[in-house]
């Protein structure tokens, strides 16, 4: 668990996904529930892209029957 705080893809996602907040919580531009989608769009995109990277990094094998 440790080795995964220090991942990037994990520190991007975080900043991603608080920034629209902060900027709606800053400034009227943005309303709370489109920062609030933008926010979770993020976390998703990390979800899936982390799912396929460590897919991609499992061991593959096969069974012949």
């Amino acid at each position: 668990m440790p080795d995964k705080l220090k991942s990037r893809k994990l520190w991007i996602a975080v900043v991603g996904a608080i920034m629209p907040i902060a900027g709606q919580a800053l400034t009227d531009e943005i309303s709370i529930e489109k920062a609030l989608q933008l926010s979770v769009a993020v976390l998703i995109s990390y979800l899936f892209g982390q799912g396929y990277a460590d897919g991609k990094a499992a061991p593959v094998s096969e069974t012949r029957e």
